[in-house]
């Protein structure tokens, strides 16, 4: 088997096949011996790691895009990083070489969308694994992908680099608000589906093909209240429930 064999040469893994709940559990132990070996770390040592990752990710992503390129997928959909959990990409080097508001508005969705976000798809990997073999790069460059967004949330929040207050929801949908209305922008230049916001794809939820059907605004709105509050509410709740009776500064 090939590692960058083409799209459909051979049979894609699936969700919950053996396949993928061993290479999820694998992931999950991954994130959890790296956290757990985070914990000690200084500040200055944990923003040397988020530069090497956002130095790894990139080149992960240049050889994705060079894998499309290859095999001649060149429209947009296909290789321009503008998914929700692309944004890992952006603000990871707005963390890890950017200081003050710049680093603030990047942590926003590093803890507060990459958390939840990373777990989700690590567990619904509805844009690799239905699509390639588990061995396919492709498919791994998701898993790591996503197993890193989650470990450097966690370990971003459990190093208090960012606070769950008004100002810093503010600095999560600031942040989410521009790259969506990039992506609307670009959908409708180029008749994309960035981000989701044009249609659902392989999302295994037949309700929202149903609401795209009848009302494409309604569905458009829908997925950016999603990204809005969903990924951040569960992370803040996971807060609360931590850090009971505690107040936000």
């Amino acid at each position: 088997m090939r590692f960058f064999s083409p799209s459909g040469e051979h049979p894609a893994c699936g969700m919950f096949t053996p396949q993928h709940l061993i290479t999820l559990g694998i992931c999950l132990i991954l994130i959890v011996i790296g956290v757990y070996c985070s914990r000690k770390l200084k500040e200055k040592q944990i923003f040397w790691i988020i530069r090497v990752v956002a130095i790894l990710v990139t080149i992960l992503e240049i050889i994705k895009i060079g894998y499309k390129f290859y095999y001649n997928q060149t429209y947009l959909d296909a290789w321009f990083p503008l998914a929700y959990c692309s944004l890992f990409i952006y603000s990871i080097w707005m963390v890890g070489f950017g200081k003050g508001r710049i680093r603030a508005i990047g942590l926003g969705f590093l803890v507060g969308g990459g958390i939840i976000a990373g777990l989700a798809f690590l567990i619904f990997p509805t844009t690799s694994l239905m699509m390639h073999p588990i061995h396919h790069f492709l498919s791994i460059h998701s898993m790591i992908f996503h197993s890193l967004m989650m470990y450097v949330g966690i370990t971003c929040y459990l190093h208090k680099l960012f606070v769950f207050n008004k100002k810093g929801y503010i600095s999560y949908c600031l942040f989410c608000l521009v790259f969506m209305f990039l992506a609307l922008i670009v959908n409708k230049i180029y008749d994309c589906n960035m981000m989701f916001l044009k249609e659902p794809f392989n999302i295994p939820l037949p309700i929202l093909q149903e609401i795209r059907n009848n009302n494409q605004g309604l569905y458009t709105l829908i997925i950016m209240v999603v990204y809005l509050t969903i990924p951040y509410g569960g992370v803040f709740l996971i807060d609360k429930i931590l850090n009971k009776g505690e107040k936000d500064v």
